[in-house]
């Protein structure tokens, strides 16, 4: 048996965080796309989605739009066969090698190969493309398809005769294609992955998000589609599918709710940023100015907009700001509590729901509750973090703010 000390001495691999986030890009608005951290936190997109399609497979999808994952890190790898190549076309190229995989034709048994950069020879003319993989009688790999400023990357088993290793030529034929191309190439597919991402989600059962943030964005999704699009009636089915569990909410309410959130999500920005610069004991003067009550009557009316949408009836001022008073007085630091005023006491309890990272369920369908979900969800606490794919799905809900 192999001593604890020996064990301690193999080298491990590198690993690479990545998480999946929607794209906000209009090309590809919506689409699930994987996300690569760097060495300084900020994630970096790819034009890759874990979302199956034809030829290919992603085994972990679920887990993938879930929370962030360790892989090991094959950028070095790719790097070395695909020298001179646009950075976001190579970024795709490990991203699909680390996530997906390749449906063999006919059931054949596949053997992984060496990452090989190459021409395809097809009837139609010659393309770039990257074999991963082989069976019996077929190679497998990612062809590179161009055309006027768009690219798509799609996974193909072809004939051996028809492969030719080539990587000077592949980086030629290559050339100019990186992200953007890329995203580009997305975009007549995007709103079929953007529902698909949302119907993973719908599935997730750790999910800390709200179902109305899925009608939101669904709905977001078909706002910008033709009214008869093949796509309206699975749209429909999923939002069926939401009202089964919660109260119906028409489309034209779920666009109230983006907007209300969007507004939230300001106003707590704001709160938080005041208190992150000044300091909690500064609150107690803010909270007074009357430039900051209108910001907390608007806050009164977009929490109880939200609210609204959710429970299908319209909700009293006075209730929506005693359920904020109450939410913020439970979440607040022991120094939040003791200001001398009270709403100092409120917009700070309001800070430290917005700023630091708390238990919420979705179980408590309270208005207190509720808020406290969208304070940790809209606000900068390390909260969202947990589950990045939450924070992607509300930024597309807003169109981005």
């Amino acid at each position: 048996m192999q001593s604890t000390m020996e064990a301690n001495v193999i080298p491990r691999l590198a690993t690479r965080t990545w998480a999946v986030l929607p794209c906000q890009h209009e090309r590809a608005f919506g689409a699930p796309l994987l996300y690569v951290f760097g060495e300084d936190g900020e994630p970096i997109e790819t034009a890759v989605s874990p979302v199956d399609r034809l030829n290919e497979t992603a085994p972990h999808a679920a887990e993938l739009v879930g929370s962030f994952v360790e892989r090991v890190d094959l950028s070095a790898m790719i790097a070395a066969v695909t020298e001179g190549i646009e950075p976001g076309l190579a970024l795709a190229l490990e991203a699909f090698i680390t996530h997906k995989r390749l449906q063999p034709p006919h059931g054949e048994a596949v053997t992984v190969m060496d990452p090989t950069p190459g021409i395809w020879n097809a009837f139609r003319g010659t393309s770039p493309a990257f074999a991963v993989a082989r069976t019996r009688n077929h190679i497998g790999v990612l062809v590179l398809h161009r055309s006027s400023n768009a690219a798509r990357l799609e996974a193909a088993w072809i004939d051996p005769v028809t492969f030719r290793a080539d990587a000077a030529a592949f980086v030629t034929q290559c050339a100019g294609i990186g992200h953007d191309e890329l995203l580009a190439g997305l975009a007549t597919e995007a709103p079929s992955l953007a529902v698909a991402g949302v119907e993973l989600l719908t599935q997730d059962g750790r999910r800390a998000l709200p179902n109305a943030v899925l009608g939101a964005m669904l709905t977001a999704i078909g706002d910008r589609l033709p009214q008869h699009h093949q796509l309206q009636a699975r749209i429909d089915r999923l939002l069926d599918r939401i009202a089964a569990v919660e109260a119906p909410v028409s489309r034209d309410e779920y666009q109230r709710y983006a907007t209300s959130l969007a507004s939230i999500r300001q106003i707590l920005a704001v709160i938080a940023e005041r208190s992150a610069v000044d300091g909690v004991l500064a609150l107690d003067r803010y909270a007074n100015l009357p430039s900051w009550a209108a910001m907390l009557q608007s806050l009164v009316e977009n929490v109880g907009a939200a609210c609204s949408v959710v429970e299908g009836r319209e909700i009293a001022p006075e209730v929506v700001l005693d359920a904020i008073a109450s939410a913020a007085a439970n979440g607040a630091s022991a120094e939040a509590a003791q200001l001398a005023t009270p709403a100092g006491r409120l917009v700070a309890g309001i800070a430290c729901l917005a700023m630091h990272c708390a238990d919420v369920s979705l179980v408590d369908s309270t208005i207190a509750g509720r808020f406290r979900v969208l304070a940790q969800l809209l606000g900068t606490s390390n909260w969202v973090l947990a589950r990045p794919y939450d924070h992607g799905v509300l930024a597309c809900v807003m169109a981005g703010w």
